[in-house]
């Protein structure tokens, strides 16, 4: 078979999902936004594993990625990546959210991952919300959010591994003059001199949790650590379960330990890595991790994480967060 290009396979792929049977067939009209949770993260963060986790009991009608522009059209003004300040009113993206959120839209794509006909609740897992996610909150306040942070160097590696370097993000954040001033011209043009690679997926790690955290309160979402979920599973979730508002089962949840979720490279993160939260670190250099620390300190991110083990500082990312309530 001739070498394709990356351009040309996904074209390719996405002919070939065209082509497959139409979506799901699923009944959710009668969940409220009160029944609704929003799983957000940076891509490469572990999020369809945790989604996975949350939806141990296929009680969740689960929406896969709702708000990528290029693959739903009721999301074709949320261009990646999206930043939208809190008081924001417009209703080309009220109005379309509002459907999003109520899940008054079905596609092959967005049901992807959805296995419950009748479902109880409503999961809506996106990797490229972070920038409007107090944006959400505000005009809907009812739906629980989750926030999964991983570190910065793993997401990184991970991204490239998988995606490859892509510039169409640092273009368009640095064309966005309202996120230009509210994450401060300065930084930003240390992000515009910032190598291809690790260290630019670094800044985007940056902004996609700066503004969250310089946003919301410690009380208005969840923060839920990669690391600390597979450092100690069961008291993760129970606490999880317990915001969320329904049982939780150690039994069911383990069943999706014993399975690598379905976007997961099969060398990290799964059960030939034994969920190890730190492999990353044999594949990036104490250079790299260095200089990923010094761009998370223009942010005041830098105690986030341990640079020595990689371990976070939940207590640290709480009282970010404290800061603003």
């Amino acid at each position: 078979m001739p070498h394709l290009s990356r351009a040309l396979l996904m074209r390719k792929l996405h002919e070939l999902e065209e082509k497959l049977p139409t979506r799901r067939i699923v009944f959710d009209s009668h969940i409220g936004l009160d029944k609704t949770v929003i799983l957000a993260g940076m891509g490469r963060s572990g999020s369809t594993f945790v989604a996975d986790l949350i939806n141990c009991d296929n009680i969740y009608r689960v929406m896969f990625e709702p708000f990528r522009f290029d693959r739903v059209p009721e999301a074709q003004n949320f261009i990646y990546p999206c930043y939208l300040r809190a008081d924001n009113t417009d209703p080309n993206f009220l109005l379309p959210a509002q459907k999003i959120l109520t899940g008054k839209v079905h596609s092959q794509w967005i049901d992807k991952e959805n296995r419950a006909i009748f479902p109880q609740r409503r999961l809506i897992k996106d990797i490229r919300i972070n920038l409007f996610l107090k944006w959400l909150h505000n005009h809907f306040p009812a739906v629980k959010i989750v926030l999964l942070v991983r570190h910065p160097c793993a997401v990184a590696e991970s991204w490239l591994a998988v995606f490859g370097v892509g510039r169409s993000a640092f273009d368009r954040l640095n064309a966005n003059p309202l996120l230009v001033e509210d994450i401060g011209s300065s930084i930003m043009e240390h992000y515009r001199q910032a190598k291809p690679g690790l260290e630019s997926l670094v800044f985007l790690w940056c902004i996609s949790y700066w503004i969250p955290f310089h946003q919301f309160s410690k009380d208005e979402l969840y923060l839920l650590f990669y690391e600390d979920l597979l450092l100690d599973p069961h008291i993760e979730l129970e606490r999880l379960f317990a915001f969320l508002g329904h049982p939780y089962s150690p039994q069911k949840a383990q069943r999706v330990f014993s399975q690598a979720s379905s976007t997961a490279r099969f060398d990290q993160d799964t059960r030939s890595q034994g969920f190890k939260f730190d492999s990353w670190m044999s594949r990036v250099t104490p250079a790299q991790i260095e200089r990923a620390y010094e761009i998370m300190s223009l942010f005041g991110l830098e105690q986030l994480y341990s640079p020595v083990t990689g371990k976070p500082d939940k207590e640290i990312a709480l009282s970010l967060l404290a800061a603003n309530g």
